[in-house]
């Protein structure tokens, strides 16, 4: 018996991030099946109506589409805002390709945001800290996790292309900026294609959404100022892209655009903003160390500690450290404080919520390395502990965390109540067992053929009875002069669209 349980847990030891990133795509299955149901909503129509437009007059598609898209680029940073980047990115809906390639969106976005944390992360562990490849996993499958799984708005962060393409899409390019930019502190080989690839996404971060734009600059500088600390050779060359960066959101934010939209909201002077955003910061920091993030982190902290025993850093200011990340944490805030006096709409609280999940582990990294350097007498008992446990203390952990995932999969998607809203697969999976998902996109489908078959009057539309909740964000009304209703109604061609 006790030879077989060593075999299983060797076993267990070598195939243990296998078995984390099976779990993973395993609790992905229902938000990518749901989106297959998946259709265009408010913006989506109002933004691409000019591809559409063109894509429908004929000609070479691609530079059809591209310079509707530049089109809608220049005259949006004219008369509406000036991110220009995430414009243009607006523009090329897929539906205004073909309706079903909407059904693309979560691939996309979920793909960006997998893509880039693991990006990141593999720069970090392997190329700049030379630690083993499974600490990517053991890191980014929990970080993910929580970010996908609890994220406070997923319909907005991965469904809804005008919503996710504008944040979600963006926070991940701020994730390859910032691998571009340890690429170049830490001299690493090919440095001057990280270089290039940080130069390029400073262009398109410069003109995204100010939130990602604002803490991408405030983290370069950190970046800049660690990097000088330490005496490092490439630090001058960090400057270029933030020169850029700082250029390109300069652009941005002095459009005419901006000035036209700011006479028609209630803007905050920029002292009140600041104090806004560090009460909102403290109001969602409570708010989202929910017991799941909490145990879920509990879980990593053998890993994190083994990490911090191969860093070499004096870890020397944990209350410095902590007040700066969650100065950086609230300063995601004061943009939209400072435009709209409110704390922004759910896809932009993702994106806070995303960072709140990389500060937390950045802050108990922190302080795991500054106890592990300074109780010398607790850190020899602890390391010895460790040393002695390690390996079945990981696996238990792990495992248990493994657990807590099908656990939390399959719990969600039984008992009603909060916790399966608060938990986007279980969510899934109660649209697409009680058929709403299906339903919703069927009525769609029926709209959107009433829409291409007819002339270009009037059309009243027939109303919507199903609202997914993983798919549904905004539909048009009753009146044909509000906004909704006339972005839609010019993107089809009609002279007014209503509903039943």
């Amino acid at each position: 018996m006790d030879e077989i349980l060593t075999r299983a847990a060797r076993w267990m030891k070598a195939h243990l991030p296998l078995c984390l990133l099976l779990l993973f795509a395993f609790s992905l299955l229902p938000l990518l099946a749901v989106g297959v149901y998946d259709f265009p909503a408010v913006d989506d129509y109002n933004y691409g109506m000019q591809v559409h437009g063109a894509l429908s007059g004929g000609g070479f598609p691609l530079c059809s589409a591209l310079g509707a898209a530049v089109r809608k680029t220049a005259e949006t940073y004219l008369r509406w805002q000036g991110t220009y980047a995430a414009v243009f990115l607006m523009s090329l809906q897929p539906a205004a390709f073909s309706v079903s390639a909407y059904a693309a969106v979560p691939f996309l976005m979920l793909g960006a945001l997998i893509f880039s944390t693991f990006a990141l992360l593999h720069t970090i562990f392997c190329r700049c800290l030379s630690l083993e490849r499974k600490e990517i996993v053991l890191i980014g499958v929990p970080v993910l996790f929580l970010q996908i799984q609890f994220v406070p708005s997923p319909v907005e962060a991965f469904y809804w292309y005008n919503g996710a393409v504008y944040y979600t899409f963006f926070y991940s390019l701020m994730l390859l900026y910032l691998r571009a930019l340890l690429r170049i502190a830490c001299g690493l080989p090919h440095g001057g294609r990280a270089l290039v690839s940080a130069l390029v996404l400073a262009v398109l971060l410069g003109g995204g959404n100010y939130v990602t734009a604002l803490l991408v600059s405030l983290l370069g500088l950190v970046f800049l100022f660690f990097s000088r600390a330490a005496h490092r050779p490439d630090t001058k060359r960090l400057i270029l892209p933030e020169a850029v960066l700082a250029a390109c959101f300069l652009v941005s934010a002095m459009a005419p655009g901006n000035r036209v939209r700011q006479q028609r909201v209630r803007a905050s002077g920029p002292v009140q903003a600041v104090f806004h955003a560090i009460a909102q910061a403290v109001v969602d920091a409570g708010h989202w160390a929910a017991p799941v993030l909490i145990l879920v982190f509990l879980l990593l902290l053998p890993v994190i500690w083994r990490i911090t025993a191969k860093i070499k850093f004096s870890f020397r200011w944990p209350g410095l450290w902590i007040l700066l990340t969650f100065l950086l944490f609230a300063a995601q805030n004061v943009p939209s404080f400072y435009a709209q006096s409110t704390a922004g709409p759910g896809r932009m609280r993702d994106i806070v919520y995303d960072s709140f999940v990389w500060l937390v582990f950045l802050d108990l990294a922190y302080f795991a390395g500054w106890a592990r350097r300074t109780f010398s007498c607790l850190r020899n008992r602890i390391s010895a502990f460790f040393q002695r446990n390690l390996a079945a203390s990981e696996r238990v952990a792990l495992r248990t965390m493994g657990a807590c995932l099908v656990c939390l999969l399959l719990a969600a998607s039984v008992f009603h109540g909060e916790a399966p809203d608060r938990f986007g697969a279980a969510v899934c999976v109660r649209d697409l067992a009680r058929g709403t998902a299906a339903s919703y996109h069927s009525q769609q489908m029926e709209r959107q053929k009433l829409l291409e078959s007819g002339g270009s009057g009037d059309m009243i539309l027939p109303a919507l009875t199903a609202y997914p909740r993983s798919l549904f964000f905004d539909d048009i009304t009753k009146d044909p002069k509000d906004w909704r209703n006339r972005g839609m109604a010019a993107y089809f061609g009609k002279n007014t669209i209503t509903r039943q």
